[in-house]
């Protein structure tokens, strides 16, 4: 099948592109001209189109030259942290109409796109039929890239796949996020500081996430289709760091940082989890990653890059 992904430089994308290549797909990657291909050295065979986000003219071009039957979108803002003015309004929204007017012009069968838990707002035991109350600016910009392809993708004879992504983690992740954050630190015998401990995440494994993308791409679905993708089990930022340190096989050491508490309004969430109903009765996914299980695998891929 040939496949195109939007965002294929960055860390959920560089994982998509290695499952697709190894379940045997034709794939072409389309990076922001000028971006990192860092994640994406020696992985072949590997075709790659330059094309920024809100430029539509480049993504038709890509598009067309291509021929994918099935696009990911994963181009976007930063997931967490504060973004430049209009962040992620450009990123996501913009970004979501250029693609769309392009796939005017090349309509693959299948769009598969990255949404976000944020779209939630704070909250656990969200399912996909829960009111969308976005407080951060990312969340607000998911949801309304979320709604503009929900409606415009079947009009143009698209299906639409909408993958609410809680918070992945794992190999090629930024070092400044949490949970590379963690291992450093507990690999370097010092001191973590944390924003905010009591903070709850969804935290799934980037391996079980993007299991949950290859089999949207070939699952019959609803068109649209809106699926949660996270493991159901609220975590607080402390309780993860504790247990990367002690799967390190360190004694944990954390503090809370200046910022303290996070604040309504702010980039980042009190509370978040979802239910994986849908994803398990439509795709056959559940997670298969613990989250040991999967911060080991985590610890084991950073100890290979700081020998």
């Amino acid at each position: 099948m040939r496949v195109a992904v939007t965002g294929a430089g960055g860390f959920i994308g560089a994982n998509l592109v290695r499952g697709l290549l190894r379940e045997g797909h034709e794939v072409c990657a389309i990076l922001r001209p000028g971006g990192s291909r860092e994640r994406l050295e020696g992985v072949e065979p590997l075709a790659v189109a330059e094309a920024d986000s809100g430029d539509a003219a480049a993504l038709t071009k890509a598009l067309r030259r291509h021929r994918p039957e099935v696009l990911y979108h994963l181009a976007s803002s930063t997931w967490n942290g504060p973004a430049p003015e209009g962040g992620h309004e450009g990123a996501i929204v913009q970004g979501m109409r250029s693609l769309l007017e392009a796939c005017a012009r090349w309509t693959p069968r299948r769009l598969v796109a990255a949404g976000s838990a944020a779209e939630y707002g704070s909250g656990v035991d969200f399912d996909e039929d829960a009111p969308r109350r976005p407080d951060t600016a990312l969340g607000t910009a998911k949801a309304e890239a979320g709604r503009m392809a929900a409606e415009w993708a079947p009009r143009q004879g698209m299906e639409c796949v909408w993958l609410r992504l809680f918070t992945p983690y794992g190999p090629w992740e930024a070092p400044a996020r949490l949970v590379p954050s963690a291992i450093r630190a507990a690999m370097q015998q010092r001191t973590l500081v944390l924003r905010a401990p009591g903070e709850q995440r969804d935290f799934v494994a980037v391996a079980d996430a993007v299991e949950a993308m290859l089999r949207s791409a070939r699952a019959p679905l609803p068109n649209p289709a809106v699926l949660n993708v996270c493991t159901g089990e609220p975590v607080a930022v402390a309780e993860l760091t504790e247990l990367v340190f002690r799967c390190v096989g360190a004694e944990p050491r954390w503090e809370t940082g200046p910022q303290g508490r996070a604040t309504a309004g702010g980039e980042t969430l009190a509370r978040s989890s979802g239910r994986n109903r849908r994803a398990m009765e439509w795709l056959g996914w559940s997670p298969r990653l613990h989250l040991r299980a999967g911060i080991e695998r985590a610890i084991a891929w950073w100890k290979e890059r700081t020998v």
